[in-house]
């Protein structure tokens, strides 16, 4: 399959602005050493994840409102705001060194909110928000997931989804 630069461009431009450039020491999953995988099988890029997660990045405007629901782990930053985190799968496109979270921050309304590492089911309507990047200062406009439902589920055997690059 011939690779799609368009789609390579705007994933990792998408994965700099929602990690917000995250530096050494930041609370993001530590991505194991190459000794430590012992076997990787990609996935085709309409993994669920991703068929859910990539048109809305790609194209928000035409997916505002939308209920969506998708599966991931938690992950909490210091840059999001009361009750909100983000619901995420470390996306892998070239190697595991290179993999980034990817998903939606998410703002759940309730005092019962799920534990960083978490993995958990969320579903929510789509709405936008500005965001700032806290590296470079500038302002974005970001997808948002406004959950309505939170549940708790198995923690999946991999945090990975992958593009295939080939």
């Amino acid at each position: 399959m011939k690779r799609r630069p368009m789609l390579s461009v705007t994933l990792i431009l998408l994965t700099l602005v929602f990690t917000a450039c995250a530096s050494p020491g930041s609370d993001e999953p530590a991505v194991p050493a190459a000794e430590e995988v012992v076997e990787v099988t990609s996935q085709p890029i309409d993994d669920e994840f991703l068929s859910v997660v990539l048109p809305i990045h790609q194209n928000l405007e035409d997916h505002l409102g939308d209920e969506v629901t998708i599966e991931g782990f938690v992950l909490y930053r210091d840059s999001y705001g009361e009750n909100e985190f983000m619901v995420t799968r470390m996306l892998v496109e070239c190697c595991f060194d290179d993999a980034s979270p990817t998903g939606f921050v998410t703002h759940w309304d309730s005092d019962d909110l799920p534990e960083a590492d978490e993995w958990v089911r969320a579903t929510g309507i789509i709405g936008q928000r500005e965001a700032v990047d806290s590296v470079t200062g500038m302002t974005f406009i970001q997808p948002f997931l406004i959950a309505s439902h939170i549940e708790s589920i198995e923690p999946y055997e991999s945090e990975y989804v992958f593009i295939d690059a080939e």
